[in-house]
């Protein structure tokens, strides 16, 4: 048994199988990796139900080098041997009835399973956003359960999705995982994985095998078919979900909904860049719950209001530049000042006079949130340390900068306290503390 020439696949050939012998009809469908045929059912064991139609993938590979050729090979098996064991377990996978892979003994040049005949799913012939969202939410279920008993699915795209007994189903396990087992890696370092469209960092570039959280890779995945899906727009959208690229950006007013937060916010935790800041897959189905219950009028005022402020806040911060941005914790207004040591002057303002400008050479967190700057005398050439207390940083349209500097109320014992600016900057102190209401410009 092996990778049969595709070319040798002709209508009316017979495959015999543990439950079954089946005769080709009409070819389908195929892959790189496979081609899919209509069958005939000759003759049936009671494992095959009755009144399904079926159909067959044949693993046709033959144009890939020996290497790949059993790479491939190894995954079909896997695929046929993971999906056996779990099909009755979790709803939405589409089954496996037969395979070469059953038979100990005369298993034939191809390697092939039998399955029911399923439909494509045609999401772009579903108008109700609402019936698409069912969907994904089941599809989401069925990705949930797979990592619940440590299966990894890893190639999550919308060709992967049929539709069988009247449901969304999730097909194609070729890249499967199982992270409870010791396996025999199949996938080499440098190789890549997944849909290439819409495929996450850490399968583009294969660095190391087994140190990678999959669950989070089909995170990703699921939540671009998602975008795919709802938009129409197969190709989807590279990189990480932002709200500024048009786009992209999912509108509330083409989706005919009062609010897309829920799905705004599970895009953008799902597709973020490194696979460990990813939300898990119960997380985006709560999101995906949240838009349902919005869509369906279920959602109480209170959450809705919650939704609509923050889409509208978010929006409002992306499409409108703010004429002041102001930097106010004590570790924001540190990285501004790091960032700006060394590149601008420290000029202290009292009452409309600004008085003589210092470089700033450095700044450090303090204690009670007290800031140390650093700063060198322009006459003496030597360095001073100024402690003050930021209250925050302001950064005006036309990049002038300053900061408001308050009173200290529990000064460092150890150092001389100015209440008075001009007393502060006469003083001839190599470390002193200001305490007071003062404007200083970064210039």
């Amino acid at each position: 048994m092996g990778i049969g020439d595709v070319n040798g696949l002709k209508s009316g050939m017979v495959f015999k199988g543990k439950f079954g012998t089946y005769k080709l009809l009409n070819k389908i469908g195929g892959g790189g990796n496979g081609t899919v045929f209509s069958v005939q059912v000759i003759s049936a064991e009671k494992q095959l139900p009755e009144g399904e139609k079926f159909v067959i993938k044949v693993l046709t590979a033959s144009h890939y080098s020996n290497e790949e050729r059993e790479k491939r090979e190894k995954r079909f098996e896997k695929e046929i041997q993971t999906v056996y064991r779990i099909q009755n377990e979790i709803a939405g996978i589409v089954p496996i009835y037969d395979s070469s892979y059953f038979l100990t003994e005369g298993r034939g040049d191809f390697s092939w399973y039998v399955m029911p005949e399923a439909l494509k799913y045609n999401f772009k012939s579903i108008r109700s956003i609402e019936e698409k969202l069912n969907d994904m939410r089941m599809l989401g279920e069925c990705i949930a359960q797979l990592h619940k008993r440590g299966f990894v699915h890893r190639d999550i795209k919308h060709q992967n999705l049929l539709v069988y007994k009247n449901r969304v189903c999730l097909a194609d396990f070729g890249l499967v995982w199982n992270m409870n087992e010791e396996e025999e890696h199949i996938t080499d370092i440098h190789d890549s994985m997944g849909p290439a469209a819409i495929r996450p960092p850490e399968l583009r570039n294969i660095e190391i095998v087994d140190k990678v959280d999959y669950r989070k890779s089909d995170v990703y995945l699921f939540a671009k078919t998602v975008w795919i899906v709802l938009t129409g727009v197969k190709r989807g959208f590279p990189e990480e979900y932002r709200r500024f690229d048009n786009s992209v950006y999912l509108s509330k007013k083409k989706l005919g909904v009062e609010t897309a937060e829920p799905l705004h916010e599970m895009l953008e935790l799902a597709t973020r860049h490194w696979w460990w800041e990813r939300i898990d897959m119960s997380a985006c189905i709560q999101h995906i719950d949240e838009q349902l219950s919005i869509i369906t009028k279920e959602s109480d005022d209170i959450a809705l209001g919650k939704w609509k402020y923050t889409e509208t806040v978010k929006e409002i911060c992306d499409a409108v530049l703010p004429d002041v941005r102001t930097y106010q914790g004590e570790t924001s207004v540190l990285a501004v000042l790091e960032r700006m040591a060394g590149a601008v002057n420290l000029a202290f303002e009292e009452a409309g006079k600004v008085y003589e400008s210092m470089p700033l050479k450095g700044a450090k967190l303090l204690p009670e949130n007290l800031f140390e700057l650093e700063v060198r005398n322009n006459y003496y050439r030597n360095k001073r340390k100024m402690v003050v207390k930021i209250d925050s940083i302001s950064i005006n349209e036309d990049l002038s900068c300053k900061m408001n500097i308050n009173i200290i109320t529990n000064p460092p014992n150890h150092l001389p306290v100015f209440t008075k600016l001009t007393e502060a900057l006469q003083s001839v102190d190599k470390q002193i503390c200001i305490s007071g209401r003062y404007i200083a410009r970064l210039m």
